[in-house]
């Protein structure tokens, strides 16, 4: 019985801990990556801003619901996340798409914001930019690319 109660005070020690760490951490952030495909602007274009077909290729992507913020074709998207009560994260990302020799240099800029102070630890933990990462792996391979982030 002894041990089971130290287990139970440890568990609530760290939650403690990373709650007060995330208190310290700050509640917005700003990150951006970027990659060159070999793809015409067009088809990089016609792959991003089709949000309704994005689990095919990136289904982490599908759990957030998502809409256009802005749109200027073949240059720049911007999706924001539908904004729910009480929701623990949000924010918006920012596709720039320019051409680049032999293809398309796609940079996606994510301007967010975490409310609950122990995601923001996780959020750190596994960078800040790691959904960013993901999706532009997701979507060189998608074209049958080798991801080289930038």
């Amino acid at each position: 019985m002894k041990w089971v109660l130290i287990a139970v005070g440890v568990c609530v020690a760290l939650i403690v801990l990373v709650t007060v760490i995330g208190a310290f951490l700050p509640r917005e952030h700003t990150v951006s990556r970027a990659i060159v495909l070999r793809e015409p602007p067009e088809a990089v274009w016609a792959t991003i801003r089709n949000l309704e077909g994005i689990a095919a290729w990136f289904p982490e992507g599908a759990r957030v619901k998502v809409e256009v913020a802005e749109e200027r074709r073949l240059a720049k998207l911007v999706t924001r996340i539908v904004p729910e009560a009480r929701a623990p994260f949000g924010g918006t990302w920012t596709y720039e798409i320019q051409p680049a020799p032999g293809g398309t240099r796609l940079t996606v800029t994510e301007n967010g914001w975490i409310a609950v102070a122990p995601f923001r630890v996780v959020a750190q933990l596994m960078g800040m930019d790691a959904t960013i990462k993901q999706y532009l792996t997701a979507l060189a391979k998608k074209f049958g690319e080798t991801p080289a982030i930038q």
